[in-house]
């Protein structure tokens, strides 16, 4: 039985788009910027890269990559992320999605958004702070 998941690799659209919103959303930066040339993964850019890499590690140490050498064929609901959040934290991605001008749909359980890739976004907020985002 695995003990937990290691990592998450999700198509992107647009990495610059990507890398913005999730740094204007959530403030993440991230741990690791590839970029796939004919030769493989390098962390310089190349004269013609063939996609960009963007690494993402969370709290306990999973990580979600955001891949752009396949187009992300995302629609309405499926696939998505779900993301564990602090109460303060689920607040504090109201104020920059808000700040942002970006829509978001706000329920009881789990309010959500979409990414620039069109990657739905749902957030879970526990009162634990161990793990969450």
């Amino acid at each position: 039985m695995p003990l937990r998941i290691h990592h998450v690799d999700l198509p992107m659209g647009d990495p610059q788009l990507v890398e913005e919103f999730y740094k204007a959303v959530f403030g993440w930066i991230p741990s690791a910027k590839l970029f796939r040339t004919i030769n493989g993964w390098s962390d310089t850019p190349a004269d013609a890269p063939q996609g960009v890499l963007l690494e993402h590690a969370l709290n306990d140490g999973s990580y979600i990559t955001f891949i752009s050498t396949k187009q992300p064929e995302y629609s309405e609901d499926e696939p998505h992320i779900a993301l564990l959040v602090t109460p303060r934290k689920l607040e504090a991605v109201h104020s920059s999605l808000e700040r942002l001008g970006l829509n978001y749909e706000e329920n009881e359980e789990n309010p959500s958004f979409y990414d620039p890739s069109n990657l739905r976004v749902e957030l879970y907020a526990t009162q634990k702070t161990g793990g969450a985002i």
